[in-house]
């Protein structure tokens, strides 16, 4: 596997949606600084790939929540 190809799969899988109740990220990406790699990203990002993908959401696994689970409504 490839440099190239082994970051965009860390990227993929440690970066982290912006933790407001609205999504809103300017830039559309910024530095994770809480995980040293990969990106924080808003809405406009994620509705961005959702639809260029033809997907409709993202489940990421990676967490522990006290709850079990922590969903983002961004509208």
């Amino acid at each position: 596997m490839g440099l190239l190809c082994i970051s965009l799969i860390r990227d993929l899988l440690w970066s982290d949606p912006v933790n407001n109740d609205k999504g809103i990220l300017f830039p559309a990406f910024i530095k994770n600084e809480r995980r040293g790699f990969g990106t924080v990203f808003g809405v406009k990002a994620l509705m961005g790939f959702l639809k260029g993908s033809s997907i409709c959401t993202v489940i990421r696994g990676h967490e522990v929540y006290n709850e079990g689970y922590n969903l983002h409504y961004w509208d």
